[in-house]
């Protein structure tokens, strides 16, 4: 390899580390030479490696340092000769460790240290002693700083020579490194996609992965030399067993620990909490939930034992998973926590009522007291002002290849109003920009404020910046309102102050516990944090599958937003899901290249399960004489004649929503409709049909789950002239598939109508043995669904 790319907020967590620059240095003439890092990729715990095709760059990143834009300021060091960083074995550590400082301050746009001896040599280059040690007496490194374009944004970087000595040939061939750096940019650039669809690599004997990955192997791990490696093995848990511990306490639990995985354990007795933030991965159903409630009441026990005052808030995304939780807890054996006059107590809240009352803010000012109540009025609002900017920008609609298509095609309109409400949030007003802001702030912005401002022309970025506009017109000055983000940067604003700073001591929280983290948006995300006492780490527990975060958007990494050195334990053992819905759940969610990666090993082959080996397949279902709701209706009848007592009916499609509900309403049991995540619905055993969209059936779970609406050309979407695009919507529509499957205990069928073929990945599925296709049904008239 010639060259190494490292991103600016990586270089400076490996700043931070040393042993794992020590280790880093130790591997590089072997990860320079490594060709399989062609091919695949190397992922030692946040840490991932691999090299471009060609082999002529390696790269090196921390996931939890990335912006969440798709475009990072990259530093690249040069390796090979003239001039390269291996060209001097001996002094690699000191001469890395400078480079790395170098690409920490000038990519923050940072004066060197003048004791480094800086010399302006030629026009565009600079020159500094090469590091401390051996390297400071008798050789210098050299950088140029310049730019790089990807999509329709502008990607900064610094390129850095040397060790050596300084002539006339090392200062024309570095400043010769210019070039190079503008078409490295992109190329480094594009590795963060990449690199999630390419296979792992085996690296048992690289020290920076033991570094890195320096801790006790968890559950559904062995170590190969110290390292844990993961398997690809999940264990499904029998579904008696679940059962048995439903109405167990914290005691029950601790009395029989042997039901909890090595994982769980681990972290529940290990008090990792006490030394580091721990983030607990896990697929939905394996009890991350129930770990971190045990967890927190493990914690103000201890410190009722010490009789020390201890305070810790437990936050749940919604008014209905708060109260969720909070039942939870009770029965759990926290009551006495949940007292707000106790010593020691457990608050349970979402980040609406924290800032709502920090803020003192009158609940005349919000949309609503409810966050998805909130977010769902902000979108309808979104949607208004799309229609009404499209409506008076005819023509300039009309000339954009992707604002034509979303006019013309209402599933895109739908997905499209998504991803602005998101560029609303986050890329605008995330950004600190107002109604009052210079609109050249985001139609003009060379850097890359989010994944669709990258890929947006500048006219396009006009018109969503009118839509902007128009969406805070009718919320703020003519109703008056503060909306989510309205609020939850109003909060940031507050806990950024030096009076915050100096009341941390007594109000912040000693541990601050987030269920869901999935379903905050960068905004939200960011405060988590400050919400604890300043402290030697953040006391953060933080519970996330990130493949249920259903929409498009990408968020910054912990890292990124504060939380440094976080613990990722990953729970392999799932709780509801037979063993083949799990393993075509799994099947689908390994087609997300956002997503999959250490978190989702592959979990489709050699997986056991405990659950009965009668248990029927995941099933397709296809009539060419009916359209998928009336399907739909007469599977749920057949579900309710064959005992399942709870079915949901999950709708993908807009186009067939109001038609799937009348069809549903014709039979004799009532529906309910499910508008939002975490809704309380009847305990298992009663009667129940659901209806939903994929964005509100998480949190929930059924005997059986339908699904609608994945046919070839209905979902995913595709964008016209438009990659980039395509990809999140098809990301988006992979998750939402993952979501709804997994909510299914022991029936999943999917009904695709009037002899569609079903989206490519469910053909796969289907090539795959993972489902199963049933023949044709015979048509019936209305009502059958009874």
């Amino acid at each position: 390899m010639d060259y190494l790319a490292i991103p600016q907020k990586t270089a400076g967590w490996l700043l931070g580390k040393a042993a794992l620059l020590e280790a880093l240095a130790a591997d590089l003439p072997a990860l320079a030479t490594n060709d399989a890092l062609r091919k695949g990729v190397i992922v030692a715990g946040p840490l991932r490696i691999l090299a471009s095709r060609s082999g002529s760059l390696l790269a090196l990143w921390n996931v939890d340092y990335l912006s969440g834009t798709g475009a990072e300021p990259w530093g690249v060091v040069r390796l090979s000769d003239p001039f390269g960083l291996l060209s001097e074995p001996e002094i690699i550590r000191e001469v890395l460790l400078r480079q790395l400082q170098v690409i920490d301050r000038r990519l923050q746009g940072f004066l060197l240290d003048s004791s480094w001896m800086m010399r302006s040599e030629l026009q565009g280059l600079t020159t500094c002693i090469a590091g401390g040690g051996k390297a400071w007496k008798d050789f210098r490194i050299g950088y140029v700083e310049g730019e790089g374009t990807t999509d329709h944004s502008v990607v900064r970087g610094v390129l850095l020579t040397g060790p050596a000595w300084e002539d006339n040939s090392f200062r024309n061939a570095s400043l010769r490194e210019l070039n190079a750096l503008r078409a490295l940019l992109p190329e480094a650039n594009s590795f963060f996609i990449e690199s999630t669809s390419r296979p792992t690599l085996e690296h048992t004997t690289l020290q920076v992965a033991r570094a890195v990955s320096a801790r006790t192997p968890g559950d559904g791990e062995r170590t190969v030399d110290g390292v844990p490696v993961s398997l690809p093995a999940l264990q499904t848990v029998a579904a008696g067993d679940v059962y048995e511990t439903l109405a167990w306490t914290y005691d029950d639990w601790l009395a029989n620990s042997a039901r909890l995985t090595a994982t769980q354990r681990t972290v529940l007795l290990d008090d990792i909490i006490e030394r580091q933030p721990v983030r607990i991965v896990g697929a939905a159903g394996s009890g991350k939930t129930l770990l971190m409630m045990l967890l927190s009441i493990r914690q103000l026990r201890k410190a009722r034992q010490s009789g020390h005052d201890w305070r810790a808030i437990y936050v749940a995304h919604n008014s209905a998973m708060r109260e969720k939780a909070w039942s939870r807890l009770n029965e759990l054996g926290a009551g006495d926590f949940l007292d707000p006059r106790a010593a020691q107590r457990l608050e349970v809240r979402t980040l609406f009522d924290y800032a709502r009352e920090v803020l003192g803010i009158s609940d005349l000012l919000l949309i609503d007291r409810d966050a998805d109540a909130s977010k769902r009025y902000q979108r309808g609002v979104v949607v208004d002002a799309i229609r009404r900017v499209f409506s008076n920008h005819r023509d300039a609609v009309e000339a954009s290849t992707l604002f034509s298509q979303v006019c013309r095609e209402a599933e895109l309109f739908e997905s499209f109003a998504d991803l602005i409400v998101d560029e609303v949030s986050v890329a605008i007003k995330g950004q600190g920009m107002s109604s009052a802001s210079d609109a050249r702030q985001y139609v003009e912005s060379e850097k890359r404020l989010s994944r669709v401002h990258g890929v947006l022309r500048q006219r396009e970025r006009q018109i969503v910046w009118e839509i902007f506009l128009r969406y805070q017109e009718d919320v703020a000055r003519e109703h008056g309102l503060l909306d989510a983000d309205d609020l939850a940067l109003s909060l940031l604003g507050r806990l950024k102050t030096p009076l915050w700073e100096l009341q941390r001591a007594q109000v912040g929280y000693d541990v601050v516990f987030i269920d869901e983290a999935q379903l905050f948006n960068e905004n939200e995300k960011r405060l988590f944090p400050l919400l604890a006492k300043r402290g030697p780490h953040v006391p953060l527990v933080i519970a996330l599958d990130q493949a249920q975060q259903v929409r498009a958007l990408t968020s910054a990494g912990l890292g990124a937003l504060g939380v440094e050195d976080v613990r990722s334990e990953t729970l392999r053992s799932v709780h509801r899901c037979s063993d083949q819905i799990l393993k075509l759940a799994f099947f689908v969610i390994q087609h997300t290249t956002d997503l999959f990666g250490a978190d989702f090993p592959d979990f489709t082959r050699d997986t056991s399960s405990q659950h009965d080996v009668g248990e029927r397949p995941p099933r397709l279902l296809q009539s060419s004489a009916e359209f998928s709701p009336e399907v739909a209706a007469r599977v749920v009848g057949e579900l309710r004649l064959a005992n399942r007592r709870q079915i949901a009916v999950v709708c993908f499609a807009a186009r067939y929503w109001n038609s799937l509900r009348d069809e549903l309403g014709r039979g004799r049991d009532p529906v309910r409709v499910i508008e939002g995540r975490g809704e309380l619905l009847p305990a298992r055993g009663k009667p129940l049909i659901a209806v939903a969209r994929p964005d509100a059936i998480g949190g929930q779970e059924f005997d059986a789950v339908v699904c609608v609406g994945l046919e070839q050309g209905v979902v995913p979407l595709v964008v016209n002239e438009n990659e980039t695009l395509s990809a999140a919507l098809e990301q988006q529509a992979l998750r939402e598939m993952y979501v709804a499957f997994t909510r299914a205990r022991t029936d999943l069928i999917v009904v695709v109508g009037r002899g569609s073929a079903p989206n490519a990945i469910l053909q796969s599925a289907l090539e795959q043995r993972f489902i199963s296709a049933d023949s044709m049904l015979p048509p019936s008239g209305p009502g059958s669904a009874g």
